[in-house]
């Protein structure tokens, strides 16, 4: 009896146990707890590619789960995938969507403990290769292009703004505005994950040791930085104060401060407070409500600033992170300095960040102009010219002379072919016949000599020779 009162017991505690952990919103089953962590869109992702894979097995006639195809077998099925892979309207995907839907087959296979990573496994190299293949016909169809990336801000466009109303202190909208740019340019933040899991308690208010102001950002756990690897990230990202700069960013946190209602003061507050839509420009009436900004209206800052001062590009909340690193690798810093400010690993990833700015194409271009409207100097010319005149007159010289080497060469060509003995008398080869009966005949065909009895005087009769002359006969 004890001893079942005790098992008793001990089952009431792992019950009383499991209540604990799902009241505070932690799930019992530890592949669940796992799970929940993970990021929402990866998870969405993953799901989506999956279904369209087994959607095509199901087209093939291939009924097996996916995790009991042999490796050898899945290699062939997944190659045939991704050779016949086409979007709804019959069109190629872009070449680096391929490769995200292979991550998301690989992914749901580690994940199922599959035990084999098929972006290295060399049992599927030709799905690897298909997929490469793939990508090039996309390219040749002129995918990859990626036409809706993000534009950085210049700094014209960020004046711009100010000139709108669209960035500064005066107003709700602006000052909103203003503090999600700050956040981005100063701690390295994404456009919109980061700001929605941003609480007010996680910037806080310092000075240093000379006395100059700053805020110290906290962050919390996010796609990259998810508490279980290393962080990227190994200091606390900061933003100065810029003493007598009416822009100056810790000024514009205090009057954020100032205008957001106390309820959203508590640090467990969310840090971007939603517009009070009744608000008037003069009127008491309170700039925010003591609610938290709305995702999507976070997550479309920088496209509503953008159209509302009708600036060219394409403009999303990743521009602000364009433009962190564009102008921090404009400015010199270096580029593993501003890889561990926004949070990257890999410094090649910067890569895609760093774009040439509008101005700097200006530039490049007028440079290239440029080169139509240099006026040569008059000394140029005419140097140019005297050069042009003495590269002919050498070229005459330099024909002249060569037709000199050549005409000497036929000569000695010439002399050669005359002087075959060592004697050096002249010697003249004639083309003779020896007759059976011992006579010699020429086989000149003329009507004088040709077929008579060789006479050796006859052809040479009113010639004059200025030498001796031997002749052979052979």
């Amino acid at each position: 009896m004890a001893v079942e009162r005790t098992l008793q017991s001990l089952a009431n505690r792992l019950m009383d146990l499991d209540n604990i952990i799902e009241q505070q919103g932690q799930p019992a089953d530890t592949f669940a707890f796992v799970e929940s962590m993970k990021n929402d869109n990866t998870k969405k992702k993953t799901k989506s590619d999956m279904n369209r894979l087994n959607t095509w097995f199901q087209t093939e006639g291939e009924e097996r789960d996916i995790l009991e195809i042999p490796t050898t077998e899945l290699n062939m099925l997944l190659a045939r995938f991704f050779m016949n892979l086409r979007k709804v309207d019959g069109s190629e995907y872009e070449p680096d969507s391929m490769g995200s839907i292979l991550a998301s087959v690989n992914r749901y296979l580690k994940d199922h403990d599959y035990g084999t990573n098929i972006m290295t496994s060399d049992t599927f190299k030709h799905t690897r290769d298909v997929v490469a293949t793939k990508r090039k016909i996309s390219k040749s169809h002129g995918k990859g292009n990626k036409k809706n990336r993000a534009d950085p801000f210049t700094g014209e466009e960020i004046a711009i703004l100010k000139q709108k109303g669209l960035l500064g202190n005066e107003t709700p909208e602006a000052l909103s505005n203003t503090i999600w740019l700050n956040n981005i340019l100063h701690f390295g933040l994404r456009g919109r994950q980061e700001h929605q899991t941003m609480l007010w308690g996680d910037v806080e208010l310092l000075t240093t040791a000379s006395g100059r102001e700053y805020l110290a950002f906290t962050e919390r756990l996010t796609k990259t930085r998810n508490g279980i690897a290393s962080d990227p990230r190994d200091f606390v990202p900061k933003m100065f104060a810029q003493p007598g700069d009416k822009d100056c960013p810790v000024e514009m946190y205090k009057r954020y401060a100032e205008k957001r209602p106390d309820k959203m003061k508590t640090p467990d507050s969310r840090f971007y407070v939603g517009l009070n839509p009744n608000y008037k420009p003069g009127s008491d009436i309170s700039w925010f409500m003591n609610s938290a900004m709305g995702k999507n209206k976070l997550g479309t800052i920088a496209k509503v600033m953008s159209e509302k001062a009708k600036l060219p590009g394409r403009h999303t909340n990743h521009s602000g992170r364009k433009t962190t690193v564009t102008e921090q690798l404009r400015n010199e810093v270096p580029a593993i300095h501003v890889a561990k400010l926004v949070g990257h690993k890999n410094l090649m990833s910067l890569n895609s960040y760093n774009t040439m700015s509008i101005e700097q194409q200006i530039t490049m271009s007028d440079n290239a102009h440029a080169l139509n409207k240099v006026t040569a100097s008059t000394s140029t010319i005419a140097r140019m010219e005297e050069q042009e005149m003495a590269d002919t007159e050498l070229d005459t010289e330099l024909l002249a002379a060569s037709q000199e080497i050549e005409e000497a060469l036929n000569n000695i060509e010439q002399f050669e072919k005359s002087c075959e003995n060592s004697s050096g008398a002249q010697v003249l080869n004639l083309p003779i016949v020896h007759h059976p009966d011992g006579t010699l005949s020429t086989c000149i065909r003329d009507k004088e000599t040709s077929g008579r009895k060789f006479d050796p005087s006859r052809m040479f009769v009113n010639c004059t020779f200025n030498a001796s002359v031997q002749f052979v006969l052979k």
